[in-house]
This record gives structure tokens, C-alpha cells and sequence, in this order.
């Protein structure tokens, strides 16, 4: 019974802590900011792993090349997307 009682207790303060919103804890509780960015986050990545799916060139193909030539590919590249954005 004593530990019951000791457990109640405990919890009781932890829950007063939490409460009283001067803690990680309780913002994380109580707070939405923290899932908003998170959101935003996972949308973001979301964004760049279909970039990254649809353009691999343009994240692998740099490696060893010269800036003028990956300049060109880049153009050769926009020219292509706007040409299939027209139609």
C-alpha cells in the first residue's frame, strides 16, 4: 500500500511539472510548433527525394565534371522542362 501510495505521489508531481509549462516536456505537450515544423520538414524531403528521383544527373552527374559542362546540362535541362510544362 505504501508503494502505491509513493507511486501516486510521484506521478502527481510529475503531472504538476507538466502542468505548470515551464518545461520541454510540457511545450512538447502543449505546444503545436513542433509538429508544424515537422510537417513542413517531411513535406520538404518528400519534395527533394522526387527531385532527386526525377534528376539524379543532376545530383550524381557533377562529380568529377567542370562547372561549364554542368552549366550546359543545367540549361540543356530547363529548356526541356519548360518545353514539357508548355505542352
Amino acid at each position: 500500500m505504501v508503494k502505491v501510495q509513493l507511486t501516486m505521489a510521484s506521478l502527481n508531481e510529475t503531472l504538476a511539472k507538466l502542468k505548470k509549462g515551464d518545461n520541454t516536456a510540457s511545450k512538447l505537450l502543449t505546444e503545436d510548433t513542433l509538429y508544424i515544423n515537422l510537417n513542413k520538414l517531411l513535406a520538404n524531403m518528400d519534395s527533394l527525394v522526387k527531385h532527386f528521383d526525377n534528376n539524379p544527373k543532376q545530383f550524381l552527374g557533377p562529380l568529377g565534371q567542370s562547372q561549364r559542362k554542368i552549366e550546359r546540362q543545367r540549361k540543356k535541362a530547363a529548356r526541356k522542362n519548360s518545353v514539357v510544362q508548355k505542352k
